[in-house]
């Protein structure tokens, strides 16, 4: 969210553009988690795999025929 508000303050694409990865970003960031040694490693996986499903969930719903959100759109 803080990212969009930035990107709407600016009226520039920079910030969230820099904010967005794909399937290489996802491994670094599993790889910065798994080598911090922290206690919670398991905790923050798998708060970061909510985070995805939401993500995926909410994109997912989006009103694009192809996705199910267009489905129900046509319903």
């Amino acid at each position: 969210g803080d990212f969009i508000k930035l990107s709407f303050k600016e009226k520039s694409l920079g910030p969230v553009s820099s904010s967005v990865s794909g399937p290489v970003g996802l491994f670094g960031a599993v790889k910065s988690i798994l080598d911090s040694k922290s206690q919670h490693v398991v905790l923050i996986l798998f708060e970061l795999s909510a985070l995805l499903s939401l993500s995926l969930a909410f994109m997912n719903l989006l009103p694009i025929p192809a996705l199910d959100g267009g489905r129900l759109v046509f319903v």
